[in-house]
């Protein structure tokens, strides 16, 4: 109990007075050192847990025995123990507790997730993670709980599965009381300016508690996160100050000591040190042959990062193809290299950054602040497929400085198209517009500026040539005026659109190039177009389903603000002719067919868009009488026998002759 509310002082005093006592049996001294090992590893005193598990070896019962044979190799396994060999343990461990000891079985696969990670194996180690989870939760094993849920946290993050880490962190800090867990902001913040997003980093690591509330393993944990940090913002001399305070003691995290040689082998990389291939080699050479093949990986590529011109691109598609994560834990340092990639290293670097948007985002703009011009051009085209709006006026800036290297031009602009909020124009009954999440009346935009909108959504391919807008907006001015006039209402449909336009950095809604104007598909779509693509593309006898969607898709007659409009007209009454040819083939159908039921909703839904389709109400009333709806028969024939009067000035013929 003591230990899970972290008083690991009480803990350890509470184990050794069992220990000191003549009167406890040896199965009650057992325990103690199983408790005393245990508060040992996670306190992170290495030198202590060897000495606990080296006592208990000495037990009579083989469960004991085998659990302090695998924490000798777990803190082995810290410093140069071989990793994979541990794992064997723990697979044979939780297959003899699976059943017997569900408690120790969530452990071993707690460990064995802890050690996959180390190995960069992140799909196995959340597999495992979860499994041990499933366990734990069913218990109160809070200190437990909270680490294989960071570890389910951490793999997923290596994995790229951004959101689902997230959560899970979040889960596991939530989970804690009466105090947020020291060790868990630690990795937290380490695994945010890893890979989650860097910006984040410090709302984790600026919780942790003074240096002397902390256990050796939280203190290591804090530093290697703040060192990596501040390697990464060039703060070296603070990295070396922060390497030089690590604790001395054996640590009890696997491959903490292959983090270390990494994280020295990072620094010499990042300022540039004579030293700095052979930092790296040392790291590569000792996390390989202790099998923490995830600082093995990043060691290997910091060593191709210091001398760049020796094979960099090769080495980035060799460890980029099997773990992405490395070159997202480095990609500050990959960033301004971006220049001197072959094709096939770029197109790994960009999977790379798409996985792990939010670091690549921080370590590109940092690129570009640096001021050399191919880092910047670089730098620029691997974050405009990931870039944010913010990115834009850089990107253009870029591409202005760029303007002469093929491919540059429209830096920027595709980022803008891409993050630009959709336009869609609902141009059936009365016109309101859509722009993003937002929804407003046509009737706020100027009458010339709207009708020009829906001049251009009626047309093929949404585009016209000058003279035809020019005809169908203004045909009474004078070419000279006109064109002042379309001027005009082009700058004000672009302000309607897009409130902040700048030509420069406008993702390009409506598009005027000599004698065409045209609108962006992709930005820009109409309620009418909709109905005109689903019409074409229907067969010639349309299924129950096509019918169906097209009735709910066509709500009414095209652009009812302009009803009048010489311009509107042809298209309007094209498209509805086109509707209600398909509604009445259908109702005779379902007539034919005995689907009354089908029939009637959809003759009706006909008959509320247009009320006087006479063919479709005549169907719709041979529907009610053959469905014995006799009541709703004589009502719509009250409705048909006025328009048939009012409109067309003859008399209905009997109901019964229907």
């Amino acid at each position: 109990v003591n230990m899970q509310q972290g008083d690991y002082a009480s803990a350890i005093a509470s184990s050794q007075s069992v220990l000191d006592s003549d009167s406890t049996t040896q199965m009650e001294r057992d325990h103690a050192l199983l408790n005393l090992l245990t508060l040992s590893l996670n306190y992170g005193d290495g030198d202590r847990a060897i000495s606990m598990a080296q006592l208990l070896l000495r037990s009579a019962d083989p469960n004991l025995t085998m659990i302090a044979h695998a924490s000798m190799g777990i803190v082995q396994s810290a410093d140069n123990g071989n990793i994979e060999a541990v794992n064997r343990q723990l697979v044979s461990m939780a297959r003899l507790h699976r059943e017997s000891s569900i408690h120790y079985f969530a452990v071993s696969q707690l460990n064995l997730a802890m050690n996959l990670i180390a190995q960069d194996r992140p799909d196995r180690a959340l597999a495992e993670a979860n499994t041990a989870l499933e366990v734990l939760e069913a218990g109160s094993a809070q200190v437990e709980m909270t680490a294989a849920r960071m570890a389910r946290g951490e793999a997923l993050a290596m994995l790229g599965r951004t959101g689902e880490a997230i959560n899970a962190l979040e889960i596991a800090l939530a989970g804690v009381t009466p105090s947020p867990d020291n060790e868990a902001l630690a990795e937290a913040g380490e695994l945010f300016d890893s890979f989650l997003g860097p910006a984040q980093a410090n709302r984790f690591l600026d919780q942790i508690g003074p240096p002397d509330e902390l256990t050796p393993r939280m203190h290591r944990l804090e530093l290697m996160a703040r060192c990596i940090q501040s390697i990464r913002r060039r703060d070296y001399d603070l990295a070396t100050e922060i390497l030089s305070r690590l604790p001395e003691n054996i640590a009890t995290h696997p491959g903490s000591e292959a983090a270390r040689l990494v994280a020295v082998a990072y620094l010499a990389v990042a300022r540039g040190d004579a030293t700095a291939v052979e930092s790296a080699a040392s790291a590569a050479d000792h996390a390989g042959a202790q099998g923490a093949h995830r600082w093995r990986r990043v060691a290997n590529l910091l060593a191709a990062l210091a001398k760049p011109s020796d094979g960099l691109s090769s080495q980035l598609v060799t460890i980029g193809t099997d773990s992405p994560q490395t070159l997202t834990f480095l990609a500050d340092l990959v960033s301004v290299r971006l220049h001197m990639l072959d094709e096939k290293a770029l197109l790994v670097v960009n999977e790379a950054a798409n996985r792990h948007q939010e670091r690549w985002r921080v370590a590109l703009r940092a690129a570009m602040v640096l001021g050399d011009p191919q880092v910047r051009l670089a730098s620029a085209q691997a974050l405009e497929p990931i870039g944010e709006k913010q990115d834009v006026i850089t990107l253009r800036a870029v591409a202005h400085e760029s303007k002469r290297r093929s491919g540059t031009l429209s830096l920027g602009r595709n980022l803008a198209r891409r993050l630009a909020a959709r336009v869609h124009v609902e141009d059936l009954g009365r016109v309101t517009l859509g722009i993003g999440q937002n929804s407003k009346p046509g009737s706020e935009a100027r009458r010339k500026v709207l009708a020009t909108l829906c001049f251009l959504v009626s047309r093929p391919d949404m585009s016209a040539t000058r003279d035809q807008v020019l005809d169908a907006m203004w045909p009474e001015l004078d070419p000279d005026v006109a064109v002042n006039s379309l001027n005009q209402t082009l700058y004000f449909l672009r302000r309607v659109l897009e409130p902040d336009y700048t030509e420069d950095l406008s993702p390009g809604y409506v598009h005027h190039d000599s004698d065409v104007i045209w609108l962006d598909p992709i930005l820009i779509s109409s309620r009418s177009d909709n109905c005109r693509q689903l019409i074409r593309e229907l067969p010639e006898r349309p299924s129950p389903d096509d019918v169906a969607r097209l009735v709910a898709a066509y709500t009414g007659r095209y652009a009812l603000d302009f009803e009048y409009e010489e311009w509107a007209s042809d298209y309007r009454d094209s498209l509805h002719a086109a509707y209600l040819e398909i509604v009445e083939r259908s109702v005779s159908d379902d007539l034919a067919s005995g689907h009354y039921s089908r029939g009637i909703g959809v003759a009706r839904r006909a008959l509320e868009v247009d009320p006087r389709a006479e063919h479709v109400e005549v169907s719709l009333l041979r529907l009610y009488r053959v469905a014995g709806a006799h009541a709703a028969a004589a009502e719509q024939y009250a409705h048909y026998a006025a328009v048939m009067r009012d409109d067309l000035g003859i008399d209905p013929p009997p109901l019964e002759s229907l």
